[in-house]
């Protein structure tokens, strides 16, 4: 008993750091390398926009599909 409730304590804390340390990988990667992933907010020329398609277009960046990101560098 005690030991599956240590298992399911440790599954209720992987998963969220999971997901915190992939949020920190896609924002970092928009930063290092001027890819930003579709959600992700960033400045574009001075304003802070969320990526999509829409907004990546409308300040002449290349939109990428496949991977539904945007190249703001």
């Amino acid at each position: 008993m005690n030991k599956t409730i240590f298992i399911l304590i440790l599954l209720l804390i992987f998963f969220p750091c999971k997901y915190l340390y992939t949020q920190f990988t896609y924002i970092n990667m928009c930063i290092d390398i001027g890819i930003c992933l579709e959600g992700i907010k960033t400045k574009i020329d001075g304003n802070l926009v969320e990526i999509n398609e829409e907004n990546c277009k409308k300040f002449n960046r290349v939109w990428l599909e496949e991977t539904k990101s945007c190249k703001v560098k």
